[in-house]
């Protein structure tokens, strides 16, 4: 039920598993994942502590309780819970990408960068981590580095439209014009509500010369609820509709 989307279906389940054999450490671990995808942290908290207490040497809860601590802004705590899933388990990719997120948010940088090198590594199918560790090499201006990343990323799931709008910037930034457009395209078409996207595609088409085409997604950015977005659309709208 978890795999299938239904998250109330399966947390009920889980938590009739875990009255029923409230010392299955595996069930309350499954009943705090699905807590966690439901953005019930207290209960997450709650059913993640009684799976590790019961199983200590189980690396997921440790990564579960991390994640939600994370969340709360707890991130010393956090780091202890990713570090000691890793402890229990070296080869665990995901917490090693959680770990790297802990640090950077903690601002150290240079192990950030390591933890995320090594996440990737283990786990190179991880399109959220590609993507979290092409955000960071973005923001320290490791361009080409990111861009790879972002690539990395839609590889693994050709359905993360953040990714291809990221890419489509990198490309566009390069004066790689076709390219910039292929992933902003593929990013709407994904996310029809990214307004990010579609207002990028927008202003590309339009320098293009393509007006239907630019009017068309820009009217749709114009849509957005961020007012800032939502403002640079209608004012290129306005620049198009006062072209001869």
């Amino acid at each position: 039920m978890r795999q299938s989307g239904d998250l109330p279906a399966a947390a009920d389940a889980f938590d009739r598993a875990t009255r029923a054999a409230p010392d299955n450490p595996k069930a309350w671990n499954e009943l705090g994942q699905v807590d966690l995808d439901l953005g019930r942290a207290p209960q997450a908290v709650e059913a993640l502590k009684k799976s590790i207490a019961l199983a200590p040497e189980a690396p997921q809860p440790h990564n579960g309780l991390g994640i939600v601590l994370a969340q709360s802004g707890s991130f010393p705590a956090a780091e202890a819970e990713f570090r000691e899933a890793i402890r229990i388990f070296p080869g665990y990719g995901e917490a090693h990408g959680n770990l790297a997120g802990v640090l950077d948010l903690e601002r150290d940088l240079p192990q950030a960068l390591y933890e995320f090198d090594l996440a990737v590594r283990i786990s190179p199918e991880d399109a959220n981590t590609h993507f979290n560790y092409g955000a960071v090499l973005s923001r320290e201006k490791r361009f080409d580095d990111a861009r790879a990343q972002m690539q990395a990323a839609v590889e693994a799931n050709p359905n993360f439209a953040e990714a291809h709008e990221m890419l489509g910037r990198f490309y566009e930034q390069q004066g790689k014009i076709d390219d910039a457009l292929r992933e902003y395209q593929a990013a709407v078409r994904v996310r029809p509500d990214m307004s990010q996207a579609q207002l990028d595609l927008g202003a590309m088409l339009a320098k293009k010369g393509d007006i239907a085409g630019a009017t068309e997604h820009l009217r749709l950015a114009a849509a957005a609820a961020d007012p800032t977005l939502r403002q640079i659309a209608l004012q290129l709208l306005e620049q198009l509709r006062a072209k001869p």
